[in-house]
């Protein structure tokens, strides 16, 4: 039984869904376990709220869960499940933008932004920790500046790893247009980023 655990934790997405397909639940549950926390990150870096990025994390997976007759074997599963995330997340954004000042009521709306905790005043620290967590803020403004179809093929390349020919399945489009995306969105950052490397006059 361990032997057999271990086997299916090292499965490849295409072998754990055709196993999920033919009935393995556990062959879920591994995919779950492998997705769930990028996701989350991946929907976060949109939304800047902890509780909707994990629940369209869930919302993506229950959606892999449901439409495991319909995932096409031959198609690669990485691209496909952020295909869902990234479609979802679209979605997310365009209602907001059409309801900006509708008001948060009712427990688990969930829009509300995470801010940080007080910083503890009696353990300050190093120069060098300020200045990482200043890079780290800056960049996240500059990500969260970009339009979002460069933002999405920023994150899946740089954060996911993703390939170019990856990126261009999950959005439906061509690795030149990927390119093209990527580069704009290198242009946009080093430009957004620009006072910051430079720094005061």
């Amino acid at each position: 039984m361990i032997g057999s655990q271990g086997r299916i934790e090292e499965d490849s997405d295409r072998s754990l869904m055709a196993r999920f397909r033919s009935g393995e639940e556990e062959a879920f549950r591994v995919l779950f376990d492998r997705y769930a926390s990028h996701l989350v990150n991946f929907a976060f870096r949109f939304l800047n709220s902890k509780a909707e990025a994990e629940d369209l994390s869930q919302d993506v997976l229950l959606r892999v869960y449901k439409g495991r007759e319909g995932y096409d074997p031959g198609r690669p599963f990485r691209p496909w499940i952020f295909s869902i995330a990234s479609r979802l997340v679209s979605n997310r954004l365009r209602d907001r933008r059409r309801h900006p000042q509708e008001p948060l009521e009712g427990p688990g709306v969930g829009l509300e932004v995470s801010r940080p905790e007080p910083a503890d005043l009696s353990h300050p620290l190093p120069p060098e920790a300020l200045e990482r967590g200043q890079a780290v803020r800056a960049v996240q403004e500059a990500l969260s500046a970009l339009p979002e179809s460069q933002r999405v093929v920023v994150l899946l390349s740089r954060f996911e790893r993703m390939s170019y020919q990856e990126i261009a399945q999950a959005l439906g489009t061509s690795e030149e247009a990927v390119k093209s995306l990527l580069y704009r969105a290198r242009q946009g950052l080093k430009r957004l980023l620009l006072p910051y490397v430079s720094g005061p006059e």
